[in-house]
């Protein structure tokens, strides 16, 4: 099975974002859009936005009263309290953020990050405690650590063994143990494990092996995995994990086949399958690095809500999913592009192009009205079978001194 192209770009491009990295703060990410700015058009609930000052403000994250974005001007994360309005900065010199989708996260009291020790020229994880003000340093390690979640008491990443390395192995570690653990795939050929992210007690990521795709989720109060998801063999086709919702309950992902995407839920309660239709956020054949790297965080999910940045219209706009109505609502719908969308709770959070650079904009969907006609929920589509043979997953503790 050929590898699938944006499996190895997302790993060899780590080196790419840690260059940037070290780039001067004014370098962007994300080309800017062609089009003139313009204001939001006219909704029955007008977004927020949050951020101000100079320089972008890239992907943030949501949890409780507090929103986690990267500031690009200063190269910093910073943290923003929605009952008092402020914004402090928690990175410092030794933990310098990287300015990538899902290098970091924000849970309850807890923000995670991928930073650089510029001193001792490797990345380590970070863990912020919002109440303490306090940072704490996970791992210390010569490996590239990426893609990063924190729910409950885990925090999961990627980790690469170097920069050449775009095969990758997922980790956990436990707060409440203070102990670290890898994650064991579920075939013993795979060749890849990436992209992995975590809610409740609930892992889910993304594996190759010689022959397929797969969707594996490990749920870590019953000790038990399945495989949610395997692509079909004649098909050129991959899977992209996007999000966990903070229970643990849905799980939402992407499948990339032959040139479509398609946007899937899965609801571990109901056993269903929900896909969503109309949506075309694929990236083109030929998109770089940059644009592949904003498609893993293409979509979110928490509770009744699954939001997602979509190009079916001139631009890139976000769009809410009801999963109890099965209503479907864009969030923004100008000619400005928005992206990369998270959701907690009722909050929901994206960035925005609309002033000419990128802002935070922040939304409560309790104050939304549903659209005249919703549109009805889709049909589910049945669970593929996993493989009767495939092993039972392991959860094996690293290895001391490694």
């Amino acid at each position: 099975m050929k590898k699938p192209r944006s499996v190895a770009v997302i790993g060899g491009a780590i080196l790419f974002v840690l260059l940037l990295a070290l780039c001067p703060a004014s370098a962007a990410l994300i080309p800017q859009p062609t089009v003139t700015p313009s204001e939001p058009a006219p909704a029955n609930v007008t977004a927020r936005q949050v951020s101000s000052g100079p320089g972008d403000k890239l992907y943030p994250a949501v949890s409780g009263r507090y929103i986690l974005w990267y500031d690009n001007d200063s190269s910093s994360l910073q943290l923003y309290d929605m009952d008092g309005e402020s914004v402090t900065q928690i990175s410092g010199n030794e933990s310098v953020p990287v300015r990538m989708p899902r290098s970091f996260d924000l849970f309850g009291n807890q923000a995670v990050w991928m930073g650089v020790n510029l001193q001792a020229g490797q990345t380590d994880i970070f863990l912020y405690n919002i109440e303490e003000g306090t940072i704490r340093q996970i791992t210390d390690d010569p490996a590239l650590q990426a893609w990063l979640a924190v729910a409950q008491d885990y925090i999961v990443w990627t980790e690469y063994a170097n920069e050449s390395d775009d095969s990758g192995s997922v980790y956990l570690f436990d707060l409440a143990l203070d102990e670290r653990f890898q994650v064991s795939p579920l075939s013993d050929d795979a060749e890849i494990q990436t992209l992995i992210t975590v809610g409740g007690e609930t892992l889910a990521w993304s594996e190759v092996n010689a022959t397929s795709s797969i969707i594996a989720v490990y749920y870590l109060d019953t000790e038990t995995w399945r495989t949610l998801y395997r692509t079909d063999q004649e098909r050129e086709s991959e899977l992209v994990i996007q999000s966990v919702s903070s229970d643990g309950q849905r799980i939402a992902y992407m499948v990339l086949q032959e040139g479509e995407s398609l946007l899937v839920l899965f609801d571990s309660a109901s056993e269903e399958f929900i896909e969503i239709p109309g949506v075309s956020g694929l990236p083109e054949a030929d998109a770089d690095e940059e644009a592949l790297l904003l498609f893993v965080s293409i979509a979110s999910v928490d509770g009744d809500l699954l939001v997602w940045a979509d190009d079916r219209g001139r631009s890139s706009d976000i769009y809410l999913y009801d999963i109890g109505t099965g209503a479907e609502m864009p969030l923004s719908t100008d000619t400005a592009e928005q992206a990369a969308p998270d959701v907690a709770g009722e909050q929901v959070v994206w960035m925005g192009n609309d002033t000419g650079q990128w802002e935070i904009y922040l939304l409560n969907a309790s104050d939304l009205q549903p659209p005249p006609a919703a549109t009805p929920a889709p049909t589910p589509t049945p669970a593929p079978a996993p493989e009767p043979t495939a092993p039972p997953i392991r959860i094996l503790p690293r290895l001391a001194g490694r």
